[in-house]
């Protein structure tokens, strides 16, 4: 998975400053309450909507855009390996482009990577239910 970097630029409809207004529609456990309220603002042709995080309740803030103007300029950030165990995400890991050293080799998480192997190669790991990073050590 890639992140994309970009500035929110364009009118919004803005909840941040109003948690009154805004306490309705949000739910940490899902995101059935504020979908009527963006389906509205995109009908009503809003670029985007801001709001305060629901996670990150120490001053985060978040953004649903909805028309892609409203995002300039967009730039690659990093990129992410989600591993899938069959049932659930069990870990996220950050991926860079490879060593140019041969025969680098990273140990990560109880497995051997070898930097030449793939275009990328896993340097850090986050735990998905502790949020932690662990940096991969080299050998």
């Amino acid at each position: 998975m890639c992140v994309y970097i970009a500035k929110l630029d364009a009118e919004l409809l803005d909840l941040r400053g109003d948690t009154t207004l805004a306490a309705p529609y949000l739910d940490p456990a899902g995101y059935a309450n504020g979908q009527p309220l963006g389906a509205a603002a995109r009908m009503r042709e809003h670029y985007s909507l801001a709001y305060p995080s629901v996670r990150d309740q120490e001053g985060g803030e978040s953004a649903a855009v909805f028309r892609l103007p409203a995002l300039r300029p967009t730039r690659h950030g990093k990129h992410f390996e989600y591993r899938w165990d069959g049932q659930r995400i069990t870990a996220v890991v950050e991926l860079r482009e490879r060593s140019y050293s041969p025969g680098a080799y990273r140990h990560v998480s109880g497995w051997l990577i070898r930097g030449n192997d793939a275009p990328y190669s896993t340097s850090a790991e986050t735990h998905v239910s502790t949020g932690k990073t662990l940096a991969a050590s080299s050998r």
